[in-house]
């Protein structure tokens, strides 16, 4: 029983479950798909060409990001001090997903500890805090200063 225990808690693989709501996807859904990531569907003429371009486009494609604020997992490396995050929200993600559905920022974990203790001139002026971050709930977002652009510095502030 408890080899098929672990089993139930092994992450599934991005790749397979965007390939599965690819599969899920009507004509029209999988055109947008196609033009969002970047590529022409103007020489596929059937659903089964579109399915196998987005099939393709979904096998090299990074993974769609989770909805939801961007906390630092259990584990992940943070950017300054290069120590693993011990604890489930150990950080924040420099990420934002925009409202039009762009998303900002470059990806890198930033542990609390070097969110308060970063220096200005390297770091830059903007920070949050746990019980800040926290408190915006599913709307909480943060990104270093230098990866804002246009916008961003209004929406954070």
């Amino acid at each position: 029983a408890a080899a098929s225990g672990s089993k139930a808690q092994k992450p599934p693989d991005p790749t397979e479950l965007a390939k599965e709501k690819v599969r899920a996807m009507s004509i029209k859904e999988l055109k947008q798909y196609i033009e969002r990531h970047g590529s022409s569907h103007a020489e596929c003429f059937e659903k089964s060409d579109l399915l196998a371009k987005a099939l393709d486009i979904a096998a090299i494609a990074p993974p769609d990001l989770p909805p939801g604020p961007a906390w630092m997992p259990v584990g992940a490396i943070c950017r300054l001090c290069t120590k693993p995050s011990a604890k489930e929200h150990g950080g924040v993600i420099c990420r934002r997903r925009r409202g039009d559905g762009s998303v900002g920022g470059c990806g890198e974990a930033i542990c609390w500890r070097c969110m308060k203790r970063a220096p200005r001139e390297s770091f830059g002026q903007v920070r949050t805090t746990k019980e800040e971050f926290e408190s915006l709930e599913e709307d909480a977002w943060w990104m270093h200063e230098h990866c804002f652009t246009d916008g961003d510095y209004k929406d954070y502030f």
